[in-house]
């Protein structure tokens, strides 16, 4: 029963510890998994910022973009923010992570 216990919570905590997020926007919905640097129950995360066209200033942000951006800031990149001003935003939009190599676009916009 204790193996049992064991291995429920070992399978549960790889479940919840490895998460994905989608690029908005994408055409062929494409995700990547990655390993977040907190934990959380919440599996999917978007990256606003993942495409050429959507660099958006912070006051052009609405708020369910704000959040996802803070979200993903936290979760993928490991950065606390609440986003009160324009640096915070550019702060995530500089750590970027690895684009997988099929991806039809590069960071930053040439």
């Amino acid at each position: 029963m204790k193996k049992l216990l064991f291995c429920i919570l070992l399978l549960s905590y790889i479940v919840w510890d490895r998460s994905y997020y989608g690029y908005v926007e994408d055409i062929e919905g494409e995700k990547e998994v990655f390993e977040k640097k907190f934990f959380s129950m919440r599996t999917e995360f978007y990256d606003v910022f993942s495409m050429r066209d959507t660099d958006k200033r912070l006051d052009e942000l609405d708020v369910d973009e704000r959040q996802a951006v803070i979200d993903f800031c936290k979760y993928r990149l490991g950065i606390i923010t609440k986003l009160a001003s324009q640096e915070e935003l550019e702060q995530c939009k500089l750590v970027r992570p690895q684009l997988p190599s099929k991806y039809p676009y590069t960071y930053p916009p040439q």
